[in-house]
């Protein structure tokens, strides 16, 4: 009996499996998690992972993000998926005064999962990484994170334009106020292991909602602060699934090679 026991602790040491979130990309399907500004001023690191289901031709998928309403910058932070002709794109922006800055990266058509993370401190480039590599605005960005209490830090869905659900898995979503360093970042992406961001300089981590809160196959959770923010600062999210088609997902066996 000890050698089974061991030998299926291994297994689960060894085995990258994790939980989160698949959502159907229809409107407001996804995990609201109020409208903190965790201390975001004039640096910020956003990380998750994510697999795509499916993506519409042209169309702008919200991953992770928080609005500031409909006029410039649009947005105080943004990681999201598009599809365009040939390739699907990620996309990482920060609203800045009047100046929405992005970086983006092609990642060819994909159906593995993907680490993706957005960094951004004032006079810098915003930088995007996918998978530890990295893509560089060609432009430094100065200013201060713009914000609108009106509006809410969301995975999955887009509180403003019900048309850019993502059709996908979310899963680790964490956010630092500052700029973690390369060495950190290819430690989120490559080390497979559920709670990382727990690791990395914790007194800046500001958010971290592994969205592995609820039993595999169940739909999503829509009590109050059901989705955890595993940082200690409370920002606890409330699932949002109208139609009731959103799943909570565990023990997916990570495909990123």
């Amino acid at each position: 009996m000890k050698k089974l026991f061991t030998f299926c602790l291994m297994l689960l040491l060894l085995s990258p499996c994790w939980a989160g979130v698949d959502l159907t990309g229809a409107e407001n399907d996804g995990v609201n998690f109020g409208n903190s500004e965790f201390s975001l001023t004039q640096s910020i690191t956003v990380s998750c992972w994510v697999k795509y289901d499916t993506l519409t031709q042209n169309a702008h998928a919200n991953i992770f993000a928080k609005r500031t309403g409909g006029a410039q910058p649009f947005i105080s932070y943004q990681l999201k998926a598009t599809d365009g002709s040939a390739d699907d794109s990620l996309n990482f922006s920060v609203g800045l005064n009047l100046i929405r800055s992005s970086g983006n990266f092609d990642v060819g058509t994909t159906t593995e999962w993907v680490h993706i993370l957005g960094t951004w401190s004032d006079g810098n480039p915003v930088r995007l990484w996918v998978n530890n590599i990295n893509q560089v605005s060609s432009i430094n960005y100065s200013g201060t994170i713009q914000f609108n209490a009106s509006f809410d830090n969301i995975i999955g869905y887009d509180d403003q334009d019900a048309n850019r659900g993502f059709n996908g898995k979310v899963s680790e979503a964490a956010i630092w106020d500052v700029v973690i360093s390369d060495n950190e970042i290819a430690l989120l992406a490559n080390s497979k292991v559920k709670g990382i961001p727990l690791q990395i300089q914790p007194a800046n981590l500001q958010f971290y909602a592994p969205l592995d809160d609820f039993v595999d196959g169940t739909n999503l959770n829509t009590d109050a602060n059901g989705y955890k923010d595993r940082s200690g600062n409370g920002n606890d999210g409330q699932g949002v699934d109208a139609d009731t088609d959103s799943l909570n997902i565990a023990e997916q066996i990570l495909s990123y090679p």
